[in-house]
């Protein structure tokens, strides 16, 4: 089961005239759709931006609206699995806070609704770094990288595209390393957790999104539960290919 460290939203939109014309009761609504859901809600560092945020001893949550994008992300301490995201209350009460806020702004529709996995493969994972690295790419290639430049260290996959639903996709992935998490996280996490992440073998950078999304109706649980199961399904996937090529 892949643990999510950290989980990014964003959705974009063209201006939206009537966020600007009701600035206030946009901000209104960020700090209290959800009564003490967020401790500190203001105006942000962008222009005509506003933001708020919480911190617990098990999360930092934050959400953005901007003339023309809502975003947002969720950091866990500890991690969290995948299958339990919907299930918490953070996560249902940043979709409450969501709907408020389109219902203020009346955007019509997203341009591009994304949201994006940094996660890491169950730690019982055991795999052969040499091996998975030699196993992942053409004979070919490793001879030729390996002769001219020196035997590899690391490696990354890096994959885009889309399904049949048009689901847009990007994902890069492979084995975990201190530096691995440092690129991805930055400075955001204590010391004692980034070794704590280190031990899971895999890690995986995924964003799934789409274009041209109408907003009527739109609940974003509802709608990241699709993607949620997607990432999940690939996680398990190569968790599983992975065990097989460390026997």
């Amino acid at each position: 089961m892949p643990t999510v460290i950290r989980l990014i939203w964003r959705f974009d939109h063209e201006v939206s005239f009537e966020y600007l014309d009701h600035l206030g009761r946009t901000l209104k609504e960020l700090s209290e759709s959800v009564e003490g859901f967020w401790q500190a809600a203001s105006m942000g560092t962008l222009p005509y931006s506003l933001v708020a945020e919480s911190r617990t001893d098990q999360l930092y949550r934050r959400i953005s609206v901007e003339l023309s994008n809502i975003n947002g992300w969720i950091d866990w301490t500890n991690g969290i699995g995948i299958d339990g995201i919907l299930k918490t209350e953070d996560f249902l009460n940043i979709t409450r806070t969501t709907s408020s806020i389109l219902g203020v702004t009346k955007v019509k529709r997203f341009n591009r609704a994304g949201i994006r996995f940094i996660m890491v493969c169950d730690k019982t994972v055991k795999i052969d770094r040499a091996e998975w690295t030699r196993s992942a790419i053409a004979d070919n290639t490793y001879d030729m990288t390996t002769r001219l430049l020196g035997s590899i260290s690391d490696i990354g996959l890096i994959f885009e595209g889309s399904d049949t639903d048009m689901l847009l996709y990007r994902v890069h992935f492979g084995p975990n390393d201190r530096n691995s998490l440092d690129r991805l996280l930055g400075g955001s996490f204590s010391p004692e957790a980034m070794v704590a992440f280190s031990d899971h073998p895999l890690i995986f950078d995924l964003d799934l999104y789409e274009n041209a999304i109408a907003t009527a109706g739109f609940s974003f649980a509802r709608w990241a539960s699709t993607k949620l199961e997607k990432a999940q399904k690939f996680a398990d996937a190569w968790e599983k290919a992975s065990r097989v090529e460390a026997r």
